[in-house]
Formats: C-alpha cells, sequence, structure tokens
C-alpha cells in the first residue's frame, strides 16, 4: 500500500513540473493562473500521501499550511480576508464596550444591570436584522445590501464619536448623550448581513481554491481578538465615544469591499460590444 502511495504522489509530482513548466512558457495569464493551481493542489496532496505512506509526522501541517497559503495568491480573496477580521473585531469591540459606554452620565445614564440588558438590543438587532437580510438579499444583489449595511454602520458610529462634539451641538448635551446611545445599540442590526455577504462574495470573486479561500475566512475572524484591543487602547488613551473610530473605520474598509464587487459585476455582467 505505502508503494502504491508514493507512486501515487510520483505521478502527482510530475503533473506539477509540467504546471510548472507551463507557468514559465504561457501563452496567457489564464494558463499561468491554472497551472499555478494545479502546483498548490498537486504539492499539497503529494505531501499528504506521503505522508500517509511514510508515517511522517509533521507534514501533515505543512500541507494544511501550504493549502492557506494558496488563498494568497487571490487579491479577491486578501480582500475578502480583510473585510472579515475587520467586521468580526468591529462587532466584538463594540459589544465588549456597549455596557460601559451606556452607563455613563453623558450618555444614557443608567445602571450596570440596566445596561447589560440594552446590551441585549445589540445582539438581539444581529438576529433580527439576519431573519430579515434573509428575505432582502432574495430580491438584491448580495454587493449591495453588504454596502447598504456598511455604509448604515460607519455612519452611526461616526454618530457616536460626535456625542460630545456635533451631536451635543445640534440636540444639547443629555439629548446627544441618548442619540449616541442609540445609534450604538443599531450598530447591531446592519452587522447582522455582513458575514454571510463577506463570505459568499469573496468565493464567488476570488480566484484560489475555494477551500483555501475558505480556511482563510475562516482564520480572518481572529481579528475579533485583536480589534478590541484596538479599540481598549483608543478608549483608555481618549474616551469611549472616541474608541467607536475604530470600528467606523472597519466598516469604510468593508463598504470599498461591498463597493468594489458593485464594479466588478457591473463589469462581468456587461454585454460584448460589436464593432
Amino acid at each position: 500500500m505505502a508503494e502504491f502511495l508514493l507512486a501515487t504522489a510520483g505521478v502527482i509530482l510530475f503533473t506539477v513540473a509540467v504546471g510548472l513548466v507551463r507557468i514559465l512558457s504561457g501563452p496567457g495569464d489564464a494558463d499561468r493562473l491554472m497551472a499555478a493551481q494545479l502546483i498548490g493542489t498537486g504539492g499539497i496532496a503529494s505531501l499528504l500521501l506521503i505522508a500517509v505512506a511514510t508515517g511522517a509526522h509533521g507534514v501533515e501541517d505543512v500541507a494544511l499550511g501550504l493549502a492557506l497559503l494558496a488563498a494568497f495568491a487571490s487579491r479577491w480573496a486578501v480582500f475578502g480576508g480583510l473585510a472579515i477580521f475587520l467586521y468580526v473585531g468591529a462587532e466584538v469591540s463594540i459589544g465588549s464596550m456597549m455596557i460601559n459606554f451606556l452607563q455613563q452620565p453623558s450618555i444614557m445614564n443608567v445602571s450596570y444591570e440596566t445596561a447589560g440588558r440594552l446590551l441585549g438590543l445589540y445582539w438581539g438587532g444581529a438576529m433580527v436584522g439576519r431573519a430579515l437580510g434573509s428575505a432582502v438579499l432574495i430580491r438584491a444583489p448580495a454587493n449591495r445590501v453588504l454596502a447598504a449595511a456598511a455604509i448604515a454602520a460607519l455612519a452611526l458610529c461616526l454618530v457616536v464619536t460626535q456625542e460630545s462634539g456635533l451631536v451635543t451641538l445640534v440636540f444639547g448635551g443629555t439629548t446627544a448623550g441618548r442619540i449616541a446611545g442609540t445609534a450604538a445599540l443599531a450598530v447591531g442590526f446592519f452587522n447582522s448581513v455582513m458575514f454571510p455577504t463577506i463570505f459568499t462574495l469573496t468565493l464567488e470573486r476570488s480566484t484560489a481554491p475555494t477551500a483555501s479561500t475558505s480556511g482563510l475566512l475562516c482564520m480572518a475572524i481572529v481579528g475579533g481578538a485583536v480589534l478590541p484591543v484596538v479599540t481598549g487602547y483608543t478608549a483608555d488613551r481618549m474616551s469611549l465615544s472616541a474608541a467607536f473610530f475604530v470600528p467606523f473605520v472597519s466598516y469604510v474598509c468593508i463598504a470599498i469591499f461591498a463597493l468594489s464587487g458593485v464594479r466588478k459585476s457591473a463589469r462581468i455582467a456587461a454585454p460584448p460590444i460589436s464593432a
């Protein structure tokens, strides 16, 4: 059995070598792209076969690492991974500081217990938005829905950051605080459709293998552990309201991702122009 597996690995490595020749000789970009994908998948398959045949430890980990790195061959996969990283980071950041934010005398002036109950509106809004978003996505393109949600979320974050500035100037101190608190809670509703739409759009546009792209997107949720640290540092150095600039920037990037998808879809859907 081991001999058969090693022979199979040898055949696959031969096809990888042929693919390398194809990359060097072309003739077109499409040929080079397909050959690059062949090298990635073939190399991973060969490593796995060799690992099983020889019983070598750690080779499987190398193969899985290469499978993940294959996603970096596609700029769209990397962009989608960044969007997932920022979305999860922004959502967790806002949820993490929501109680401390709402209980401030200048915002809603409520107890920690009441602020904890209000936090349920943030996460509950995400649940309701997911249900409504499913109905909307049946009739509207995913990239446009994502763009609208990201723009709404960044606008709400901007309102929160201006709690002691423009909003106070227009509405007055007490009212401005309640507006900022309501805006922060409302962000959860618009977060609802972001993860599935980003994931789907990335898989549709990525030229990397689907498994590699999916792996990169799943790894990108580490943003939920990174951005809250940045947000907390900003809150300590400035204020809780100013810390909303971190999710604001995240939603700006997600909006750019979505609008880029709109432009790309338009190019794909455009009919050929006859001479």
